[in-house]
């Protein structure tokens, strides 16, 4: 288990609160209350979700919020990512890359097609 799941699940355990009761007042599903507890953060939404049940988790708790964030950044940190060309080969792109956005696409796409219709019109009026 996690430096950080095992805080919480020993700062719960210590004050007697089971996971449904922390997810009826948090708001957290309780399969994600349970993913924080065991370090297995695939299962959460995404990097904004796991850092607000992060926090909202350490306050209901009492703990240190800013804490257990800044260690839940360097266990993250420290796993291994693939380098750009494995990348490459694999399809996975690592944290921190930007993802072109498919409505960055659509824009570029329509605006291709107004090009495309301008010189049209004035070639052929």
């Amino acid at each position: 288990m996690n430096q950080v799941g095992e805080q919480f699940r020993q700062a719960r355990e210590a004050q007697g609160v089971i996971l449904e009761q922390v997810g009826e007042i948090t708001k957290i599903r309780v399969r994600y209350l349970e993913a924080l507890e065991q370090g297995n953060y695939g299962v959460l939404p995404g990097e904004f979700y796991t850092m607000a049940f992060l926090r909202s988790y350490a306050r209901f708790l009492n703990l240190d919020a800013a804490a257990l964030v800044n260690s839940y950044r360097e266990t993250m940190n420290a796993i291994e990512q693939p380098d750009d060309a494995e990348a490459k080969e694999t399809g996975f792109r690592p944290k921190g890359q930007p993802r072109v956005r498919r409505s960055l696409l659509v824009v570029l796409a329509v605006c291709a097609l107004i090009t495309i219709e301008v010189l049209a019109a004035n070639r052929f009026p």
